[in-house]
């Protein structure tokens, strides 16, 4: 069960596409308290990824950080990179 609880609002999405197929990853930050758990890490990107693909149908590759480690700035925070081609 995802307990976001142990997640920080602190996030980041990547687009990317691969021969013709756009693939997305996401990047959040679990709080200082879970950082040096490696299991509940695990459980939280599986959870993560699950409840992504459920509830709104995307599969995507989830990697949760350690706290701090998602860029911060000092205006409007940049949560998308499109990294696909422009055409």
């Amino acid at each position: 069960m995802l307990l976001i609880s142990d997640l920080t609002p602190h996030y980041l999405l990547e687009v990317t596409r691969e021969a013709h197929l756009d693939h997305l990853a996401v990047r959040v930050e679990c709080r200082s308290e879970i950082a040096g758990d490696p299991s509940t890490r695990g459980r939280l990107e599986r959870d993560l990824q699950h409840h992504l693909k459920s509830t709104i149908g995307i599969s995507a590759q989830v990697q949760v950080c350690d706290p701090g480690t998602i860029e911060r700035s000092a205006g409007k925070a940049r949560r998308v990179i499109d990294r696909r081609p422009k055409s």
